[in-house]
């Protein structure tokens, strides 16, 4: 997008912090900026606009428009993490999973718990080195090294949840992320982790590993896995639980906070992508989720954002805007 920017004769400031949307009244006329040149080279200026675009995603965005006097009680609340177990397969032949396709293959199989749409898509990811040594559990030196020197053989899959509860974020600088797994999309991610070992047994594991922190990681063999060791594995994990820290999680997706609704009781934005209670300031970005999306929101995030902009007036850049 940086070159239609340039193109269409726009400028762009790096190093720069959005302080504040600045207002006449309630109509936003542009944004207080704080620019970091160099080593003691601090500058502040203001970029006047008719239309302010915040984006700065479902962490920033709430503390943005809390910054420049916006306020609702939904600001920073109902935070979807999409959050995410993963487990490794280890196999027989070099996988390279830090190569090819970032992603080739995904499954519903899990997506329904309980007759709703609120369960688990599994997916294949691409494990970099760097990823595969932070999330490997530590027992000890030696243990870590053996593992990465097979790396190459290593396939990781994903369980991502969709997730029925949310949390929520500060609307200070610290912007502190307050979210706590519920039993609902713990259970899903229990579901999803039996999944992902029968896929990758399907696809011929020789094991699977999981990323559990306490108590230590657990690993199966292909010969145990049946009818028998699939239970067994079932009622093992169930055990443990997904308590803080009994295993590695990770977030795939950033989603909400600052949703879009019908009415003003139920979102921050409403439908046309403007903040509710003032003109000329839109949001577009995926702090606009009402609900975790339960899928990949690239898409979704570019599609909204393309609505806004035709609704505010045509193609993006059209008219003098600035987005932070």
């Amino acid at each position: 997008m940086l070159p239609s920017v340039i193109a269409a004769g726009g400028a762009i400031y790096t190093g720069a912090r959005a302080d504040r949307v600045l207002f006449e009244g309630t109509r936003a006329r542009g944004v207080a900026v704080t620019q970091t040149v160099g080593p003691g080279d601090v500058r502040t200026f203001e970029v006047a606009a008719r239309r302010v675009v915040v984006a700065g995603g479902a962490l920033r965005t709430p503390g943005i428009l809390a910054r420049s006097g916006v306020h609702h009680h939904l600001l920073g609340q109902r935070l979807f993490l999409h959050p995410v177990a993963a487990m490794i397969g280890e196999f027989d032949t070099p996988i390279d999973a830090f190569s090819g396709p970032m992603q080739s293959a995904y499954s519903d199989a899990y997506n329904y718990r309980h007759n709703t749409a609120y369960g688990v898509k599994l997916e294949v990811a691409p494990t970099h080195p760097g990823v595969a040594a932070l999330a490997t559990p530590w027992t000890g030196r030696d243990a870590h090294a053996d593992l990465m020197s097979d790396y190459r053989k290593c396939a990781t899959m994903i369980a991502v949840a969709r997730d029925y509860d949310s949390g929520s974020i500060s609307l200070d600088d610290e912007a502190t992320i307050s979210y706590q797994l519920s039993a609902h999309d713990a259970g899903s991610l229990l579901e999803g982790s039996v999944g992902m070992a029968d896929v990758l047994f399907a696809a011929g594991a020789a094991r699977v590993r999981t990323l559990h922190n306490r108590p230590t990681t657990l690993v199966v063999e292909r010969a145990d896995w049946g009818e028998r060791g699939r239970d067994v594995f079932e009622r093992r994990i169930a055990s443990i639980g997904m308590e803080s820290n009994r295993q590695i999680l990770f977030s795939a997706h950033q989603m909400g906070t600052a949703a879009m609704a019908a009415n003003r009781s139920h979102g921050v934005v409403d439908p046309d992508g403007n903040v509710w209670g003032y003109e000329g300031l839109s949001v577009v970005d995926a702090s606009l989720f009402p609900l975790a999306s339960g899928v990949n929101p690239m898409l979704t995030i570019t599609a909204m954002a393309a609505r806004v902009a035709a609704i505010q007036g045509g193609a993006p850049l059209a008219s003098p805007a600035v987005a932070v």
